[in-house]
């Protein structure tokens, strides 16, 4: 999936995201499960948290793909309020 000049993509392999047009870094899969523990670790602490806050505090420019992972799982829910998404533990 081509958004903004960046590679976004998630499967059991690994997951591509960038952080400009020109820099795509890959994750293998041990450390994406450890990211998305910090995420979901993050979420359950900070109900309501903000994207850019949890990309913030992870250090890591795009983490939609990451997020989109823990909701289909089941793990966390998305509410959206008006423009502004927050994330919420299940």
């Amino acid at each position: 999936k081509l958004v903004a000049n960046c590679i976004l993509d998630v499967d059991d392999s690994a997951v591509r995201f960038c952080a400009g047009p020109f820099f795509i870094q890959m994750i293998d899969r041990k450390r994406r499960e450890k990211i998305l523990r910090k995420i979901l670790f993050i979420i359950k602490r900070n109900l309501g948290i903000r994207p850019s806050e949890i990309n913030r505090r992870i250090k890591i420019p795009h983490t939609a793909s990451l997020r989109k992972v823990l909701i289909k799982k089941g793990f966390v829910i998305k509410k959206r309020t008006g423009s502004s998404a927050h994330y919420y533990p299940v």
